[in-house]
């Protein structure tokens, strides 16, 4: 059974010989109620601020979870954004790779087409050295022949005059 203060201040009790003083008993339950009064008064103002707490316990128990999921998928973001541009990165890579074996191919095309041409060149110039020495020798010999018709007439010219 529960007391609340009004029934402390109602409380009645019988009068017998040698009894207590009945003013005492008043004043001792008067202040008994007040004072059941204010320990029940502050019971309530401890519920009340602990059911506040609880709500805020709650509260932050739910922003908590909030916050964990979000770490989480952040986590998960910077995981992937990791993966991203590692992939990137190894994509650069075969492209810088493909492209340098592009251009290593065309340099080593270039100087096959080069060297071809030297020798098409030092090809040219042999058979150029060689018609110039066969037009040498051509004109030695018409030089020669030239001589021996000049010395031929001369000796005709001599033997006749």
């Amino acid at each position: 059974m529960k007391i609340t203060p009004i029934d402390i201040q109602q409380v009645g009790f019988g009068i017998r010989f040698r009894g207590y003083d009945r003013k005492e008993v008043d004043n001792f339950l008067d202040t008994l109620a007040q004072e059941y009064e204010a320990l029940i008064r502050e019971n309530q103002e401890v519920n009340e601020k602990m059911a506040a707490v609880e709500i805020q316990v709650a509260e932050l128990r739910k922003k908590e979870a909030l916050l964990n999921s979000t770490l989480i998928a952040a986590q998960k973001v910077v995981d992937e954004m990791k993966q991203n541009a590692q992939k990137e990165v190894n994509l650069l890579i075969k492209e810088a790779e493909l492209k340098a074996e592009e251009i290593t191919k065309g340099a080593r095309d270039e100087r096959l087409c080069l060297q071809r041409e030297v020798q098409d060149i030092q090809r040219h110039k042999i058979l150029f050295l060689e018609k110039i020495r066969s037009v040498l020798r051509t004109f030695e010999k018409t030089l020669e022949l030239e001589e021996k018709d000049l010395v031929l007439s001369e000796k005709r010219d001599y033997k006749v005059g």
